[in-house]
């Protein structure tokens, strides 16, 4: 299913894929930043049915973080950048999570849990 969404964005590539608030990316340069980040994934060892939790704020940078996971073949936590410190680390051990994917508001980091 992952691979018949993300070919869909080679046709029409310059239309609108993800619209968030301010925010707007067009289906190449979301395909483009999804292979990216998978290329990225993979070469740090990310692999197929591994958890990858996911600490971002609703945007398109979480987008982006999700299809990419999918892409590799892993799977994804969500957790809310909202909840106690405590209550993420738990969420993080319990998932069994080797990757962390967060963001500073400047850029998204990948790091091993």
């Amino acid at each position: 299913m992952i691979y018949k969404i993300l070919n869909n964005l080679k046709l029409n590539s310059s239309l609108n894929a993800i619209i968030c608030g301010d925010e707007i990316i067009n289906r190449k340069d979301l395909d483009n930043k999804v292979n990216t980040l998978a290329y990225y994934l993979k070469e740090k060892k990310v692999k197929k049915g591994e958890i990858v939790t996911v600490l971002l704020s609703p945007s398109i940078e979480f987008i982006i973080s999700i299809l990419a996971i999918l892409k590799t073949g892993a799977a994804y936590v969500p957790i809310s950048i909202n909840f106690p410190k405590e209550k993420i680390k738990n969420i993080i051990k319990t998932s069994g999570s080797n990757f962390s994917i967060s963001s500073n508001k400047k850029e998204t980091h990948l790091a091993k849990t």
